[in-house]
């Protein structure tokens, strides 16, 4: 075969390069749920903090896709969510990394995470259900990975390319998965096959099939044919033959086909052109489709090529048949599954220089020539294709500009059946479909009997009557092989749809071994509640091809196949969503991480350092700041990883001592900035910081650096986006408060606090003033922890305050004055404090003046008291006066020679109160100028219990009056005794050792979350001010309390240390809830979760949240309560029974022993000061009451039946105090 000049060789060369068409395996649809997008941050400088190691080993990362903070941009669990795609799409993006494109058509992954961009790369070509392995060259290096990039192997590391005229000879390029799976081909000097899976040039002998010839010796002289350089393109169907690329040297090439078994070589004949682009093979893979570029010349003739012989057919030809008909090129032509052949064509008038624009069409042949049927009419570039693995249409890469190759441009969806065309999210080159399960013989058949089995074993057996649901709620189950141990072959199989509530269901996960002899469950693993209302189970998985909950994924470096990691992605309620990560072992399936958001995509994984090993993005976002279709986010982001036994949470960390002190200064300044929510400024730290190039031993500064720009940078998205939903509380939750005060300048003083604000009105802040007063308070109090003197959040705070409060409120004019002082030169601070200064004077004076006016005697509380309805404790408590606090006086009175103080309550002045005026709580100034005041009508008394110090013998517990309102009461703890009201308008009861004070959880509306109640003073006290605090236990010697509480933005349960004061103060121990103290060590027993949220049962741990060790591994068992000597807990679990039922567990044994098994609900457990007796709440008999039965089981008594139901009864308690 002559060689061609090179000049007419350089189009063929830069096709070559692309062969963006070659070896189009068939892939079907992968089963991958629909993820959510997930930043991967920009961490290249912070890396260099880290020790170095070899580049091969240590990718850098790359910042492709930033967290979707919508709702609009997650991906929906509803069952009727068509996916877009027909499988999720693979290409090279512009970063030069491997990319997919989910079947949604807009979540966006990025595969790999090399240092050197990604030259060419192949899918293996069937699926196991989870995701396709990967072969591809970065850094001249041959590399195979897992589908989610991690767990790479370097099979062939190549020389490092330089440019030489030799390059060729050392470059490895066109890997190519074998039709099995088991061999990879590719180019170095030749065509060389190694096995798939762990091996490497260094273990196992690599096959050569077709060497190269000799690199001519520079400078010699040439004789003979010019040699050539070999390449694989693609695989035949049956993996019996390869077609290869070769070129000469200097100038030249052909195809040839290479018989595997026979090692014949056989060239592809000369033509009339050259036969260089996008060949394909026929279904059958008898022949070879291909077109014969014509160069110099507006044609391009379509041949098909014998693949025995290498002789070919030209089936069309481009020359025109008839004078006047137009000249036409063809690109990309494909075989159906139904043996249809389309291709793309462009047709040019005669002497015209072809647009380089293809049309799709079906290729008809006849006797002569062919007819061509156009099945759309929109144009575009066909170099760069890859068709659907189901015949429904091709992904193309459209090409506007053509700089130095590889050319990218927009992928483009083209449906065969003439729907619109749809502009994909992504940008790149070499488009390739991922496979789906089923392509390996046998996997069909295999899945299907396994779905079966796992179904009978899971009793889902067909409903009855009017159901819809093939099993009343759950629709079915599927099943997919794993990419694991091959011997046997790992199969998981999952239920899928929308579980039953009545009777109630779980999704459920098992684990199967492929036998000869049939299949072996290894596991399952039931998705129930972590922990009840906060952690839910999914109420909705996907079974739908393409878009299944349940997948694959490779966090860690196996060994033998193992562990296997799955991801499960499920739905909760209308909009909610779970995020499960199940680990594998080869005996035991496990909940290694698990979330729950508000919004679907609570969770994803991605390599955020890039050393093989996955981490998990939890996805914290509070969707409700406003309501959760106001579209108002706070995005923020968790991240785990794993320590080589469990993932644990990455948190900020200080630097060691011995790194650089300059670096240490800046790693502080950006977590405090952090913290503080002003994200700008922590992230321009960081920037500060990674310019000094300074070394971090420890690794914490790179750790850090990833989880600020993660936060910081989903943050900075939402304000990048054009439908920004409230910008100015958007701004505040970046940190940028002068971008915020830059929106407000916007408006006049005057328009700025008028009330309605035109900064709520018309927006999604209105009918939500509350909301965004306390989210702007709370934004600036942290903000102003770490920059006192950020005057634009003074100014802020006071907006928000007087959003709410009157024009004149002393606090939010503090504020603006504040503002003005810090930054005198901005005109809209003092104008403000002018403008409502001015309003304040001259505002009208209160109209609501009840009598006595006030005085000018003044009250301060010298520790908290309560304020009561007149002079005297038998008057009702109508709410408390914090300690410290003050009060103007209006009158007294002195009933039974005790001082009593009418004071101007609650503080707007619309009412009045009484508290005492015994001086070690009281204190009046002036008091001698206060009248005497009208004493209202003395109450009835009230018949009370008088418990008092030593009140051990009275039992505690919360109910619900026909009111609907919560009291605790006290009973004696004998049959027939009659229960007294003791603290209106609480439950939860905790009596302080020594019997003083009484601790519970204040439900009155003034007073809500933590309260007390001392029962010689009967005075009412607060521990804490919010409202989610419950829950309080006492420490042996009773100045401290433990309770429990979700006030954190992210709802989950925590424990809190606090002490029996008012100040507030809190210490966090960390996840859980239900905690009771031991009654003589420092130790807490809690219901509660590993660091990850697996793992839940009943847990222990020291009052400093360290030593944590699990109890019990079920995840309702709830309540716990020490016995006296600390040797058992009694608690209450659901799961373990099927109902509410309390049990004894033996601390040093771990006996767990059932205690009742009445099918009535019990729970609530109390411990009598003894030890003999537990009293519990039920509702059995005929409605609800305090029982009482022997602490290691027997017949049971009731105490009291109480009035009314207990729709909420999980939220009240009891306490059998010692």
């Amino acid at each position: 075969m002559p060689a061609r000049p090179l000049r007419r060789l350089i189009p063929w060369l830069v096709a070559a390069l692309l062969v963006a068409a070659c070896n189009r395996q068939p892939a079907q649809q992968s089963q991958l749920d629909v993820a959510v997008a997930v930043a991967l941050t920009q961490t290249a400088a912070a890396l260099t903090q880290e020790p170095s190691a070899p580049p091969a080993e240590t990718p850098s990362p790359a910042a492709t896709v930033t967290p979707a903070p919508s709702p609009a941009a997650q991906a929906s669990p509803a069952a009727n969510d068509a996916p877009l795609l027909p499988a999720p799409l693979y290409f090279i993006g512009e970063n030069g990394q491997i990319m997919r494109l989910e079947v949604d058509g807009t979540t966006l992954t990025q595969i790999t995470n090399e240092a050197e961009p990604v030259t060419d790369f192949d899918l293996s070509p069937y699926g196991s259900g989870a995701l396709p392995r990967l072969v591809y060259v970065s850094g001249n290096a041959l590399i195979e990975s897992n589908g989610a990039g991690t767990s790479r192997i370097v099979k062939v590391q190549g020389e490092p390319l330089t440019g030489q005229e030799d390059q060729i000879v050392r470059e490895i390029r066109s890997p190519r998965f074998s039709p099995d799976g088991t061999r990879i081909a590719y180019g170095l000097n030749g065509v060389h096959l190694i096995p798939a899976g762990a091996a490497t040039a260094q273990t196992t002998p690599v096959q050569t099939i077709r060497p190269s010839d000799p690199f001519p010796t520079p400078g010699s002289e040439r004789s003979g044919p010019p040699p050539r350089f070999f390449w694989p393109l693609s695989w035949s169907p049956d993996g019996s033959r390869l077609l290869l690329q070769y070129v000469y040297y200097p100038e030249g090439g052909g195809l040839a086909i290479q018989e595997l078994e026979s090692g014949t070589l056989v060239e592809v004949g000369n033509f009339s052109g050259f036969p260089c682009c996008q060949p394909s093979w026929s279904q059958d893979g008898r022949s070879i489709f291909v077109v014969d570029q014509v160069f110099g010349e507006p044609v391009a003739h379509l041949w098909r090529i014998d693949a025995a012989t290498g002789g070919g057919v030209q089936l069309v030809a481009g020359e025109p048949l008839t004078p006047g008909d137009p000249f036409r090129q063809f690109s990309a032509p494909h075989q159906t599954a139904a043996g249809e052949l389309l291709a793309f064509v462009s047709q040019t008038a005669p002497n015209t220089q072809p647009a380089g624009l293809f049309t799709l069409h079906r290729v008809v042949l006849q006797d002569v020539g062919a007819e061509l049927v156009p099945l759309r009419d929109d144009a575009h570039t066909a170099e760069d294709v890859a068709w659907a693995p189901d015949d429904s249409g091709v992904a193309l890469v459209h090409i506007t500009e053509r700089g130095a190759p590889p050319f990218t441009g927009s992928l483009i969806w083209l449906p065969v059946d003439g729907s619109p065309a749809v502009t994909l999210p992504a940008r790149g080159h070499r488009p390739q479909w991922a496979p789906q399960p089923g392509e390996q013989a046998g996997a069909t058949d295999a899945a299907a009997e396994l779905e079966a089995l796992a179904a009978q074993a899971l009793g889902l057996t067909p409903p009855t009557g009017d159901q819809v649901s093939p099993f009343g709620g759950i629709e079915g189950v599927r099943a997919f092989r794993l990419e694991g141990p091959t011997s046997p072959e790992l199969w998981v199989a999952h239920t899928y749809g929308i579980r039953s509530f009545d009777p109630e269901q779980h999704h459920t996960i098992l684990i199967y071994a492929r036998h000869d002899d049939g299949w072996q469950e290894l596991a399952r693993l039931e998705l129930t509640s972590g922990q009840e209302g906060i952690e839910p189970s999914p109420d909705y998985l996907g079974g739908t091809p393409g878009a299944s909950s349940v997948r694959q994924v490779f966090v860690t470096p196996t060994v033998d196949g193992l562990p296997i990691w799955l991801q499960v992605a499920g739905g909760v309620g209308a909009h909610g969503g779970t995020f499960h990560l199940l680990r594998f072992d080869g005996s035991r399936l496990q909940v290694e991480a698990f979330h729950f958001s508000a919004s679907p995509g609570a969770g994803e994984l991605a390599d955020l350092d890039g050393d093989g090993t996955q981490e998990v993005l939890l996805n914290q976002t509070e969707y409700y700041v406003f309501c959760y279709a106001c579209g108002v986010r706070r995005v923020e982001y968790a991240v785990l990883r794993w320590d080589g036994s469990r993932m644990v949470p990455v948190t900020l960390q200080p630097l060691p001592d011995d790194a650089p002190a300059s670096l240490r200064d800046l790693n502080d300044r950006a977590i405090q900035l952090a913290q503080a929510g002003l994200w700008k400024d922590a992230l321009a730290v960081l920037e500060e910081a990674e310019a000094l190039s300074l070394t971090d031993p420890s690794g914490n500064f790179a750790w850090n650096a990833r989880l600020i720009r993660l936060n910081g940078q989903a943050r900075q998205a939402v304000l990048q986006d054009e439908h920004q939903a409230y910008p100015l509380l958007e701004e505040i939750f970046f940190g940028d408060y002068d971008a915020a005060l830059a929106i407000m300048r916007a408006y006049t003083v005057q328009e700025l606090f008028a009330t309605p604000s035109p900064l709520v009105v018309g927006t999604v802040a209105e009918g939500w003033e509350e909301a965004l007063a306390d989210w702007v308070i709370s934004s600036a109090n942290a903000a102003l922890k770490a920059k006192p003197d950020l005057a634009a959040a003074y100014f802020l705070r006071g907006w928000a305050k007087l959003l709410t409060a009157p024009p004149d409120d002393e606090e939010a004019l503090a504020d603006l004055a504040q503002a003005a002082q810090l930054a005198p030169d901005e005109p809209l601070f003092s104008q403000s404090l002018a403008y409502l200064s001015g309003s304040a004077t001259s505002a009208p004076a209160a109209t609501v003046q009840p009598t006595p006016s006030p005085t000018a005697a003044l009250l301060t509380a010298l520790a908290a008291v309560n304020v009561r309805a007149g002079p005297g404790t038998e008057y009702a408590i109508v709410g408390t006066l914090p300690a410290q606090a003050t009060a103007p006086v209006t009158g007294r009175a002195q009933p039974d020679g005790q001082p009593w103080w009418q004071i101007v309550y609650p503080p707007d002045g619309t009412g009045r109160g009484w508290v005492t005026g015994a001086p070690e709580l009281t204190q009046v100034q002036d008091g001698d100028q206060v009248p005497l005041a009208e004493v209202p009508p003395t109450p009835a008394p009230e018949a009370r219990a008088q418990p008092r110090a030593g009140s051990g013998g009275l039992l505690f517990y919360s109910a619900t009056d026909g009111d609907g309102r919560h009291h605790i009461y006290a009973l004696r703890p004998t049959t027939g005794a009659a229960p007294t009201l003791l603290v209106p308008d609480a439950v939860q009861p905790a009596l302080q050792p020594g019997g003083q004070r009484l601790a519970f959880r204040s439900t009155r509306n003034d007073s809500l979350g933590l309260g007390g109640f001392d029962l010689d003073t009967e005075l009412r006290v607060r521990f804490s001010a919010n409202l989610e605090d419950s829950l309080p236990r006492w420490n042996p010697a009773g100045n401290r309390l433990v309770f429990a509480s979700n006030r954190e933005g992210d709802r989950k349960w925590r424990l809190y240390l606090t002490w029996a004061d008012d100040n507030f103060d809190v210490t966090v121990l960390g996840f859980g809830q239900d905690p009771d103290w031991h009654p003589s060590q420092d130790q807490i027993v809690f219901k509660g979760c590993d660091d990850t949220g697996a793992h839940c049962g009943l847990w222990t741990m020291n009052i400093d949240g360290s030593g944590r060790q699990p109890l019990t591994d079920i995840p309702s068992d709830s309540r716990p309560r020490w016995t006296p000597d600390g040797s058992a807990v009694i608690f209450m679990s659901q799961e373990r029974d099927g109902n509410w039922e309390l049990y004894r567990l033996e601390v040093a044994s771990g006996a767990v022993t059932r205690l009742t098994t009445d099918p009535a609900l019990d729970g609530l457990p109390a411990v009598s000061p003894d030890g003999q007796q537990v009293a519990f709440l039920s509702n059995r008999g005929d409605g609800w009451g305090i029982w009482v039965m022997p602490a290691r089981g027997g017949p049971a008594r009731q105490l009291v039946t109480l009035d009314g139901n207990l729709p909420d009864w999980l939220l009240h308690g009891l306490d059998w105090p010692r």
